[in-house]
């Protein structure tokens, strides 16, 4: 294809993966920017990258070049720019504490629990506020609606919770409720 041009003599692989948007980030990330950052079905992030180490145990990324090393393919590669977090790539590199991070801690239930009770509190809000009638209330009813639905539904939602402080809890029986009522 002789109509293409990186306008970079240096050979490198960025201005292809980028597209020099100017948000600065890869084009994995505009694709999810486009899709959306999650998958509906599976939740596995659309901007992913897998090196060989998640792969197989002993099969090396190497680094053949700096332009090709983990460090710059979790910046560049998978990097969201000004768009974000939610568009960042999830690079996968086999080490152990990011395989660790799938594990559910909490039993499976109760996490299945925690989340559709989130899910109704956030479609609660969602039909409040789409009929207006949260502008109607009084002020007591104004608090309560906001103690509730913005106040209780963040208490449930870990994800704004410090991984660090999520690994100090026991997260068996009688402690899972430990977390939630410290937030």
């Amino acid at each position: 294809m002789r109509s293409f041009a990186t306008n970079d003599s240096s050979h490198n692989h960025l201005p292809i993966l980028t597209g020099r948007h100017p948000s600065g980030a890869a084009m994995a990330a505009m694709c999810a920017l486009g899709s959306g950052a999650f998958h509906p079905v599976t939740g596995m992030p659309m901007n992913t990258v897998i090196v060989p180490e998640a792969v197989q145990t002993g099969l090396k990324l190497g680094s053949p070049t700096p332009t090709f090393g983990l460090p710059r393919i979790k910046q560049q590669v998978a990097g969201a720019g000004r768009l974000g977090s939610p568009y960042k790539g999830l690079v996968l590199d086999g080490s152990p504490d990011q395989l660790s991070n799938f594990d559910l801690k909490v039993p499976r239930d109760r996490f299945t629990d925690r989340f559709q009770l989130l899910k109704q509190l956030d479609g609660l809000k969602r039909r409040m506020d789409r009929a207006g009638e949260v502008n109607a209330m009084s002020q007591v009813e104004r608090q309560a609606y906001d103690l509730l639905l913005r106040g209780v539904s963040d208490a449930f939602d870990l994800s704004k919770e410090d991984p660090k402080t999520i690994a100090r809890y026991d997260t068996s029986h009688l402690s899972a409720w430990r977390l939630p009522r410290r937030r």
